[in-house]
């Protein structure tokens, strides 16, 4: 899964994912109509927003659906994670523990264990029947921007600001490996992708993406993104294995060979700088989000867009469902559920009125360290 965020030469900036289901699963969503309407105009900019508070009180950084499709989990600045009922729209439960935001969260395959990242360096593994902690993954000196489940559950794998990405046993919570580029240049973590199989994870860094072998920590192929103005902040792998792509400040993303390190070919609709990236299912299709308020749906083929997802507040994650058939956009202020075929809203999950994105300075990271922990 991408969860991923901004940074730009001295501004950090916080993202969100968002996921997708689909219509075999019985769920009737009353508010269709009205969203439709209300997400139908040229200008989704020009929605006025709800006051309302039943959600996060800060802006929402992660979001994923679960398996089922019954429900997705979203993270906040506010330190929080919350679950939320895809049916109703309304929240069913509040994770709490961590003590500063949680930039990015996942769901394990089976639906059972949630694994979330935050800014007090620690990741933190979840029950989802209970809401409690079974696991704290403690290890990293800086803020964590990514966590990543692997396919076959039994990994969970953490990217953070202190140049290093962990992986770790979902089972017991213990560490397992640490990768670092060790080149002598500033390697921050920005993201992280399981391949299918489990067995190789990409990273993404100022300049350069790394494709790594999961169970000896070797790494496998290099991939230089110095096209990206030097900074990677989405990274995939395709669902066979034999692509990658990287996203970047350049507003492009970009398609290689994972055998040669070789790029393919670029994707490039966006206004504004990328925050994340995904494959459909089939790998046909690539899922996009940026700051300049859209999600877009393109072909890997060509690279032509075929669907926008626009909302009123700045992008800051999105994913597929599992089976592809439906989307999930994270904004600052709202997740908005998308039917990808149709490009029409379902559901929206919302908190309150404020729109503005966290935009920590690039000391902040180390200096919460010094005051707060």
């Amino acid at each position: 899964m991408q969860k991923l965020y901004y940074f730009s030469a001295s501004v950090f900036l916080s993202c969100i994912l968002l996921n997708l289901i689909p219509p075999s699963y019985g769920q009737t969503f009353p508010n269709k109509d009205s969203l439709k309407d209300k997400y139908s105009s040229q200008d989704a900019r020009a929605i006025q927003q709800k006051e309302t508070h039943r959600g996060h009180k800060k802006q929402i950084n992660s979001a994923v659906i679960s398996p089922d499709k019954k429900w997705i989990v979203t993270a906040s600045e506010d330190g929080t994670a919350k679950i939320w009922n895809i049916e109703s729209g309304e929240v069913e439960m509040t994770l709490l523990g961590h003590r500063s935001g949680i930039f990015s969260v996942d769901i394990s395959p089976s639906g059972q264990y949630i694994v979330t990242g935050s800014k007090d360096f620690e990741a933190r593994i979840w029950k989802r029947q209970s809401g409690k902690t079974i696991h704290k993954l403690k290890g990293h000196s800086q803020w964590i921007w990514c966590v990543d489940y692997s396919p076959d559950g039994t990994r969970v794998a953490s990217s953070s600001h202190d140049m290093t990405t962990k992986i770790w046993s979902a089972r017991d919570g213990k560490l397992l490996q640490t990768l670092s580029v060790n080149d002598g240049q500033r390697r921050w973590n920005y993201s992280c992708d399981f391949s299918s199989d489990s067995k190789k994870l990409i990273t993404g860094h100022p300049a350069l993406a790394v494709l790594w072998d999961v169970m000896t920590g070797e790494k496998i192929q290099s991939f230089d993104v110095g096209g990206h103005e030097n900074y990677i902040q989405a990274v995939a792998l395709s669902p066979d294995g034999t692509r990658a792509a990287t996203g970047g400040l350049d507003k492009t993303i970009t398609l290689w060979n994972t055998q040669t390190g070789q790029s393919i070919h670029k994707l490039g609709n966006h206004k504004g700088f990328i925050n994340s990236i995904q494959y459909s299912p089939d790998g046909k299709l690539i899922l996009s989000s940026a700051i300049d308020n859209s999600a877009l749906l393109s072909r890997t083929s060509d690279g032509k867009t075929i669907r926008a997802f626009n909302s009123p507040s700045h992008m800051t994650d999105a994913c597929f469902s599992h089976d592809g058939e439906w989307i999930l956009t994270a904004c600052t202020d709202r997740v908005i559920l998308w039917d990808a075929e149709t490009g029409e809203p379902l559901q929206e999950f919302q908190h309150s009125p404020k729109k503005e994105l966290v935009v920590p300075k690039l000391d902040d990271a180390k200096s919460s360290s010094q005051k707060n922990y």
